[in-house]
């Protein structure tokens, strides 16, 4: 009996989480209602809303945890960072619904540059993302994350989190169903500007690299290994390991901290010029700033 009445008294504490929620649809408190929400059921500490466009770069919607570092780390991401993060990627392959960081992330994602130089100095521990639809260009990103080691989201977290994903789904499909930025066309400006930062992820290196040297870089700062790297292209670990040294004699680098760091300033560089390595601009940017 007692049993029983534990869980009806869970049932009716949920029904009032999600009765906040959807009375909150179309004000500024929804999001805060919907953290409400999965904190009943998961470790969560922070939810954050970004807008994902095939024809712009992520914007941020809503962030629940708001300082001068962390802001300048939103920033990174958004300014090109984006181009490496599994949910971001799995959004370009037409994946919607809840996905845990760890299910959907290359196998030496949490080696990468790019997670330590992001997820780590925001502090993130683990992060389940819902990619919910929009329209055929456009989806909307919440992600939840833990702050604490200990309290990473258990099998049972990630089944009560799961089970949310309708709720979410529906509640922000109602939210920003007519927001001016998840509807019609980008702005024609940010439109330019990312398809320059996804040609420059595509073109970086092209000046002195081979195309299939190329591809292992892309890979190496997604946060692949050699081995997942020879399954995406089919081949040999050991040929990917003598393409890395080979990209790495060219390029003049050592290690992928150097390689991820060349990527970044590469695509901070970038410019319109269709044809152009962006590595190229780099080195001729760098060496203006040496020479005055």
């Amino acid at each position: 009996m007692q049993t029983e009445t534990i869980r009806l008294g869970e049932f009716e504490q949920l029904s009032c989480k999600i009765a906040a929620a959807m009375l909150s649809i179309q004000t500024d408190a929804l999001l805060p209602r919907l953290l409400d929400l999965a904190q009943l059921v998961s470790p969560t500490e922070t939810l954050t809303a970004f807008s994902f466009r095939l024809d712009a770069r992520p914007t941020v919607l809503y962030d629940g945890e708001v300082d001068q570092y962390r802001t300048e780390r939103v920033h990174f991401y958004t300014a090109g960072a984006y181009l490496l993060d599994p949910f971001y990627k799995a959004f370009q392959d037409g994946r919607r619904g809840a996905f845990r960081l760890g299910d959907i992330a290359p196998d030496d994602f949490f080696d990468s540059e790019y997670y330590r130089d992001y997820y780590k100095t925001i502090g993130v521990v683990d992060e389940v993302g819902f990619l919910i639809g929009m329209d055929r260009r456009t989806a909307i990103h919440i992600s939840l994350a833990t702050y604490k080691a200990d309290e990473t989201f258990s099998p049972s977290a990630l089944e009560g989190i799961r089970a949310l994903f309708p709720i979410f789904e529906a509640a922000i499909q109602s939210q920003w169903q007519s927001l001016p930025a998840v509807e019609g066309r980008a702005v024609p400006m940010e439109s330019k500007t990312q398809a320059l930062l996804q040609r420059a992820f595509w073109k970086f290196g092209s000046s002195v690299l081979t195309h299939r040297e190329r591809e292992i870089v892309r890979l190496t700062i997604q946060g692949h290994s050699a081995k997942s790297a020879a399954r995406v292209l089919a081949i040999a670990p050991g040929t990917v390991m003598n393409h890395k040294r080979h990209v790495y004699d060219k390029l003049e680098i050592t290690s992928s901290n150097a390689l991820f760091s060349l990527f970044m300033r590469s695509l901070a560089v970038a410019d319109f010029s269709p044809d152009l390595d962006p590595l190229e601009r780099l080195r001729v940017v760098e060496a203006q700033a040496y020479k005055n």
